[in-house]
């Protein structure tokens, strides 16, 4: 829908309404539960997709950016996996957003541990944690929103801070602290989302953008359904701060996967280049 000069933009905007959605949502769920039940809830939530039918029934399609679609054909996924494997660039963004997708964005399982078996809370305290984060971001989303200029470099960086933000929230030593460690959190989750998906996108050919995406909905989005019962088992057996720290591990992991990668890929640019230029 929008040029690669407004994709940053765009997708750190999208990806602000999503955590937003993720810290409102279940605020409106509780309230909805409560005055209807737990069942009606199911039909309420099935209706709220009208909104997403009427908002693509209002877009143009003349105003769409359209790459000419490929036809359908035997093999086209694995030849979209043979293509990332062989992009390191492209494999290095999805397998951090996999590591990262997989253990660093299992809050939803870390922070009521981290509520009521460290800070001895209860659903309040929950919420101020969710909020906080949520917070964040909004407020990263502002700020990044408005910056430009992408390269594999941020991501790297991106997730090296996302890591020392989410290792610092685990080992405050008080709710309140916690809180505001959560709000870089935040901050830092949301330049990290929207660095990696864009990163993709602007990396990847027009014919392979599809699949490349298809892999980042799996490694990102599709691991979550992996890493909660491993979170939360590893929470049951360290303690609730260790299921909290372990995505900042698996965060700072990441980040040194994708600095070897991008020493690797420059390393290789240099000895091609000097290759070329010696004689015969």
């Amino acid at each position: 829908m929008v040029g690669p000069d407004n994709l940053r933009n765009a997708v750190t905007l999208y990806s602000t309404l999503v955590n937003l959605a993720r810290i409102i949502g279940p605020a409106i769920a509780g309230g909805l539960i409560a005055v209807f039940g737990l069942a009606p809830c199911f039909i309420i939530n099935g209706l709220s997709y009208a909104a997403v039918v009427i908002m693509l029934g209002m877009m143009h399609a003349d105003e769409l950016l359209i790459t000419p679609p490929m036809p359908r054909a035997k093999g086209q996924l694995q030849e979209g996996f043979k293509y990332v494997v062989s992009t390191p660039i492209l494999g290095s963004t999805l397998l951090m957003m996999a590591i990262i997708g997989t253990l660093t964005f299992e809050f939803q399982v870390s922070l009521p541990l981290i509520a009521q078996f460290t800070f001895r809370g209860d659903a309040s305290s929950y919420a101020f944690l969710t909020a906080s984060m949520g917070l964040g971001a909004a407020m990263g989303g502002i700020f990044f929103a408005s910056r430009k200029g992408i390269t594999p470099y941020k991501l790297v960086s991106a997730s090296l801070l996302f890591g020392l933000a989410v290792l610092a929230a685990a080992f405050m030593p008080s709710l309140l602290l916690s809180g505001l460690a959560l709000v870089l959190v935040g901050i830092c989750s949301i330049n990290f989302s929207s660095l990696g998906n864009s990163t993709l996108q602007l990396q990847s050919s027009p014919q392979m953008r599809g699949r490349v995406m298809s892999f980042w909905s799996m490694a990102f989005l599709g691991s979550t359904t992996i890493g909660g019962p491993i979170v939360g088992w590893f929470a049951e057996a360290a303690g609730a701060r260790w299921g909290l720290a372990l995505g900042g591990l698996a965060a700072l992991v990441a980040a040194a996967i994708g600095a070897v990668t991008l020493r690797n890929v420059k390393t290789s640019k240099t000895v091609t280049t000097e290759h070329e230029k010696k004689p015969g």
